[in-house]
């Protein structure tokens, strides 16, 4: 029995940097490998701390000194090693040389529906911020784009404050909440905004209440009466 096929021999590979050092889970990423000692056949995965395995789904062999490895959305949020491997036994590591960030969740807006003839505080609650978002989009029902100042309180980067401005178009308006790592999570016709006022308030008894005593109070309304 005569056998016939080709062997040959690969070098240790050598990690310096890897480009970009940091995405988000929902969208992945192309990351740029570059070194030394890289073969045609070499793979590509990503370890953390636990020793959980994320193997990239393509690994581009664009030289021996630069690989390109295409990781797909999904990803869990932390910090991991980077490995590329030439053949078995024969790989390098570059510690936790890639942060996978989390993508923030936009859970609903209160209130969920807004008066537009009033300025109106509202909170956003979200999960998946790590600090305070970088921006807050309000995106409207015709294709409008209004940016929001927002403001968390200390230690509570999801919990969002608002301000709603006057002057709103009627209509589904969709929230945009963007990380500072340009992660972004949106909440889909969140929010309504109407022009008409359902309930109009006309007295509260008393007017004036002290602070240091819960107090009971009468409201009235005009309309509907």
């Amino acid at each position: 029995v005569q056998a016939s096929g080709v062997l040959f021999g690969v070098a240790v590979p050598e990690i310096t940097a890897v480009a970009p050092s940091e995405f988000c889970t929902g969208l992945g990423d192309t990351v740029t490998i570059t070194g030394g000692d890289f073969s045609p056949v070499a793979s590509v995965r990503l370890v953390d701390a636990e020793g959980h395995v994320e193997p990239a789904g393509l690994v581009t062999f664009v030289s021996a000194s630069e690989l390109q490895a295409v990781f797909d959305p999904g990803i869990d949020p932390g910090v991991y090693d980077v490995v590329v491997q030439n053949a078995a036994g024969c790989e390098d590591t570059l510690v936790a040389a890639l942060e996978v960030h989390p993508t923030p969740l936009v859970f609903f807006v209160d209130p969920p529906v807004a008066y537009n003839g009033i300025n109106l505080q509202a909170t956003i609650y979200a999960s998946g911020l790590q600090e305070e978002a970088a921006e807050v989009l309000l995106l409207g029902p015709n294709g409008e784009e209004e940016e929001l100042v927002g403001a968390s309180p200390p230690g509570q980067p999801n919990r969002i404050a608002v301000l709603l401005p006057a002057g709103l178009a009627p209509g589904k308006w969709s929230l945009r909440v963007t990380s500072q790592v340009g992660c972004t999570g949106t909440l889909l016709q969140g929010l309504t905004v109407t022009g008409e006022l359902t309930v109009s308030v006309a007295t509260v008894d008393p007017a004036f209440v002290w602070t240091g005593r819960s107090t009971a109070v009468t409201i009235k309304a005009a309309d509907p009466l």
